[in-house]
């Protein structure tokens, strides 16, 4: 039979879905690549499957970072990942949502497969232990080594270097296996988290490492069923629908479903703000920080602060709660009121500064002074600026003085990409 014959017979011949249109272009397809081609002839698809190596599915953690944790399963064949899929291990509800990756997750395998990975050990053809040839720093060229000597390296290199140098000369974010090997010096944030580090761990008590590694990147958040109780979520600097689009979108919508109102601060009107905004509070890149104080000002001014939570548990706020040995006039009321600087902290004020309308300040500060529960959540982009930390500290000194802490349906937190939304 002629490869015309055969392809006329099997496509006449079968009932043609889109399944199975994908599945028989795929293997005529491959036919062709083993034959050598068209001209050469096509071997029966029958073969081909026979022929083909067996696979299996295994669970594999998304290779994206946005911290959804999204279930991404991988079909190896050969330690090759050939194809990808997502949650399907039970019915869809939002009670029980599937884990599903979004697009970007799905696609991973060609990032890990793609032409431009490294996927081997490399080193600098001049380099040697203790630096060789320096001076061919960033004109070197690469040669690729085995993992063994990749290992090998590594290892006398940390041995050498502390033994000349001691531990403080090795830096990490952190590792169990140096703190093993006598300690390291460490970090103190991440380009990532901009400021909210050292921030989150003088402000909330969370420690550094504890605050990224355990938990602190979402300090504070409720868990997808809480999001449901909650009568206003507040995205701050954040696109969850482009940073975070697997179940985190998901779940916020579940929360707008179950009354949720959503306002969105950012510089544009994002995809966040085109699926889930029923407000939009435009703010000039880099210059929220004022946007917070102008509202601080406003809940001061008309007494809506939660007073009784900021003096139990909070310090700073007023000259009457200042820490031991501090001066009462750097307590954050007055600041803000312009006390001792003759610069009232009002919209007007904000509005040269943030651009955002005086009136829109207004009555952005009075829902969120005046709605309880509230999700105060921001993302953290806006702490990557330049004194980044004074975005952190206004945050969440706003977002105390609503009181929105530890009750159902509320929060104050700061997190990456908002996944907590995920959690739960």
């Amino acid at each position: 039979m002629s490869e015309k014959d055969f392809l006329t017979k099997t496509l006449t011949e079968t009932t043609l879905t889109r399944r199975s249109f994908l599945k028989w272009s795929a293997a005529l397809g491959g036919a062709a690549a083993v034959a050598g081609g068209v001209g050469f002839g096509l071997k029966k698809v029958k073969d081909i499957a026979q022929a083909a190596p067996e696979g299996k599915w295994i669970s594999a953690g998304c290779w994206h970072n946005c911290g959804g944790r999204c279930v991404n399963m991988a079909y190896v064949v050969d330690g090759v990942v050939t194809k990808q899929k997502t949650d399907d291990t039970h019915p869809d509800s939002p009670n029980f949502p599937q884990q599903r990756g979004c697009v970007r997750g799905r696609s991973q395998r060609r990032q890990v497969f793609g032409a431009d990975r490294i996927k081997y050990p490399m080193k600098r053809k001049n380099w040697e232990p203790g630096g060789g040839k320096k001076e061919l720093r960033g004109r070197d060229e690469w040669v690729r080594i085995s993992w063994d000597e990749a290992l090998n390296l590594a290892a006398s290199e940390l041995k050498r270097i502390k033994e000349t140098y001691g531990n403080a000369s090795i830096i990490s974010g952190g590792s169990r296996l140096l703190n093993a090997y006598g300690g390291h010096f460490t970090r103190w944030g991440v380009v990532s988290e901009g400021a909210w580090p050292l921030v989150r761990e003088k402000m909330a008590g969370v420690d550094l490492m504890e605050g990224f590694f355990g938990g602190g990147g979402v300090q504070g958040a409720p868990d997808r069923m809480d999001y449901r109780k909650s009568k206003l979520v507040v995205l701050w600097g954040a696109n969850p629908a482009w940073s975070s689009a697997g179940n985190p979108m998901y779940n916020y919508l579940q929360a707008k479903k179950a009354g949720a109102k959503f306002v969105v601060v950012t510089p544009h009107f994002n995809s966040s703000a085109v699926a889930l905004a029923d407000q939009w509070v435009p703010v000039r890149p880099g210059t929220d920080s004022a946007l917070l104080i102008s509202i601080a000002h406003y809940m001061i001014e008309n007494d809506l602060q939660d007073q009784q939570f900021l003096d139990k548990y909070t310090i700073g706020f007023d000259e009457d709660h200042m820490p031991e040995g501090a001066d009462k006039r750097d307590n954050f009321k007055d600041y803000v009121l312009g006390t001792y600087d003759g610069i009232p902290k009002t919209p007007e004020w904000a509005s040269e500064i943030c651009g955002t309308d005086p009136t829109l300040i207004r009555q952005f500060a009075h829902e969120i002074a005046t709605t309880k529960p509230m999700v105060f959540s921001t993302s953290w982009a806006p702490a990557r600026t330049h004194r980044g930390q004074q975005y952190c500290q206004a945050f969440f000194t706003v977002g105390w003085m609503t009181g929105n802490v530890g009750i159902p349906g509320g929060a104050v937190t700061s997190s990456s990409g908002h996944a907590q939304a995920s959690f739960g």
